[in-house]
């Protein structure tokens, strides 16, 4: 009897262990598609800080983070993006590139140039300026 017993508490754990799993990843599957939405005459702010990363992190928790900083690839994506929108105006760039590889670097300035093709204005905002931070600000209408 006492057998019987404890097979009916491990399978009774066991499914209650599979809805609590299922009510979990219905949670996160519903906050993760937040929506953002864009009017007209917007702005993009973009704010990149040194040392870039190439990947996004694939920790257990950065699932559950609300701030993750754009990778180099997402900013250039995010560039090329704005610069087919039409309800994108302008780019506001804060840039901290000290430590910054040049090809990135690069990248992040052919972005840029390719952006101001389609008429829109780039600023850069630095709150300090070295060599790498004015090479990339090169390429906006103001810094």
């Amino acid at each position: 009897m006492s057998v019987r017993r404890g097979v009916v508490f491990i399978v009774v754990l066991m499914a209650v262990a599979v809805v609590v799993s299922g009510i979990g990843l219905a949670v996160l599957l519903m906050s993760s598609g937040q929506t953002v939405t864009v009017s007209a005459n917007s702005t993009l702010y973009l704010r990149l800080d040194a040392p870039f990363s190439e990947i996004e992190s694939a920790g257990v928790f950065s699932a559950f983070s609300s701030h993750q900083p754009p990778t180099m690839r997402g900013a250039v994506d995010l560039l090329r993006k704005a610069k087919a929108d039409s309800r994108i105006t302008a780019v506001v760039l804060t840039l901290g590139a000290n430590g910054a590889l040049w090809g990135q670097l690069q990248e992040l300035r052919e972005a840029l140039v390719e952006f101001r093709k389609s008429g829109k204005s780039a600023i850069a905002y630095l709150e300090f300026g070295g060599v790498q931070e004015y090479y990339v600000a090169s390429a906006c209408n103001r810094v």
